[in-house]
């Protein structure tokens, strides 16, 4: 029995082609069917594993749904929280920039009080300046009813050049008065100029009786030397740029002058149409005074 009768007794459907192959004029062979439902398959069955991609991807996409939700409840949570702190540090920076003007204004009234007050002072400072004025002009007008100096006489000693002390002791001193203050506010006339007070007061050795002293600038022949020989040394030094003059100090009475050197370091100079106040030195050699003058010359720069 052939292959196909014995399908046919069997009750199979015979195989369906699609072709023969042209090399044998065979059939390549039954097509492939899709597989079916078997028997004991129930069409529900069937459904029901049909669906279980489907839940698996709703599950997927509600727990995605409940992921995102979450990210943006957190992201939401941390926007507040942010916004809750920079709300706070705003508000601490309007806090202390209150505190800051605050600070500022009365720093400006401390400062203008200041000012008034420094102000204020000023004027008392003023105020008590003049009314310190006011005290020694009317101390400095007083004068000291009986009182009157002795005999004024000369000093010995010439104090410089053309000056010459002068002194007398005060007497009959009014009650009321201490001595000093009597002395100083008492005028004089001195080789026939009057003047106001004494340039000092010293009290006399031993005595309640004091002293006062006068420095007299004019109609002193006594007390102004001069100068005699004076020459050109040469220079002082090597490249010293400075040129030595020495002239010989003459005028003064050995006798009644003790510190000569007052007049010597006190008499001018002209040399050279140049009038020098004071010389650079002065010594005695032998008995005879000198004066010597270290001028500027160019000339001793180079030699």
């Amino acid at each position: 029995m052939s292959a196909q009768s014995s399908r046919l007794n069997s009750g199979q459907p015979p195989p369906s082609y699609s072709s023969i192959d042209p090399s044998n004029g065979t059939p390549p062979g039954p097509r492939p069917v899709p597989p079916g439902p078997t028997p004991t398959q129930s069409p529900g069955f069937m459904h029901n594993s049909a669906n279980v991609p489907c839940r698996r991807s709703a599950q997927v996409v509600m727990s995605r749904g409940l992921a995102i939700s979450l990210v943006i409840m957190l992201l939401q949570t941390v926007l507040i929280v942010c916004h809750s702190d920079a709300l706070a540090m705003f508000i601490d920076l309007e806090s202390a920039a209150l505190r800051a003007s605050m600070a500022k204004s009365a720093l400006v009234e401390e400062k203008s009080a200041l000012v008034a007050e420094r102000e204020e002072l000023g004027r008392e400072r003023e105020r008590m300046k003049q009314d310190r004025e006011l005290w020694e002009q009317a101390r400095e007008d007083r004068v000291p009813q009986g009182a009157f100096w002795d005999a004024i006489s000369p000093a010995l000693d010439c104090r410089a050049y053309g000056k010459r002390e002068y002194f007398a002791t005060l007497r009959n001193i009014p009650e009321g008065w201490s001595a000093t203050d009597a002395c100083m506010n008492t005028p004089a006339k001195v080789k026939g100029v009057a003047i106001r007070r004494p340039y000092r007061c010293a009290p006399v050795d031993g005595s309640s009786h004091v002293r006062g002293y006068w420095m007299v600038d004019w109609d002193e022949p006594g007390c102004q030397p001069w100068y005699h020989g004076c020459r050109d040394v040469g220079c002082t030094s090597y490249k010293s740029g400075k040129r030595r003059i020495e002239g010989e100090l003459h005028g003064i009475n050995n006798k009644e002058i003790q510190d000569w050197w007052l007049l010597c370091n006190s008499t001018p100079l002209t040399w050279d149409l140049v009038t020098y106040t004071s010389p650079t030195h002065c010594e005695e050699r032998n008995g005879i005074k000198f004066a010597m003058w270290d001028i500027p010359d160019d000339g001793c720069l180079d030699r």
